[in-house]
């Protein structure tokens, strides 16, 4: 089994500010977004998975597997969320907006990193890829 709890530290990011452009954040905020190099501490016990993240504030988002709740992003956003497990190895988080719009995070584990892939219902919309080293 992968081990998934752990502090992550950025290390790669492909076209994040373009995605937050894309699914609405101003471009200005994006791009202050995009430059921070946030730590995640991840935790994972039995159906919940704790995220920690420091970013410009912190946030704390307790997660539980398989039941919708509400998850309060960066810029007062509250979006309803529902998180899976794929397989050992895989946490998928879907969330809608309150205007309906829809999108996910995929954080797959392996060895030392965990890899996000961010995505929105909108095809015009670019994929971006962040990756994070274990501390």
């Amino acid at each position: 089994m992968v081990q998934i709890t752990g502090k992550y530290q950025l290390v790669k990011s492909e076209n994040f500010a373009a995605y937050l452009i894309g699914i609405g954040l101003p471009e200005d905020k994006s791009n202050e977004v995009d430059k921070i190099k946030p730590t995640y501490d991840i935790k994972h016990e039995g159906d919940k998975i704790c995220v920690d993240v420091d970013l410009m504030a912190d946030l704390h988002v307790e997660y539980i597997l398989n039941k919708e709740i509400d998850e309060k992003l960066p810029y007062g956003v509250v979006v309803k969320t529902t998180t899976v497990m794929k397989g050992d190895d895989t946490i998928v988080m879907s969330s809608k907006t309150p205007k309906g719009r829809t999108g996910t995070r995929t954080y797959t584990f392996s060895g030392n990193e965990v890899t996000i892939i961010y995505k929105d219902d909108d095809p015009k919309c670019p994929v971006a890829t962040r990756v994070f080293k274990r501390l």
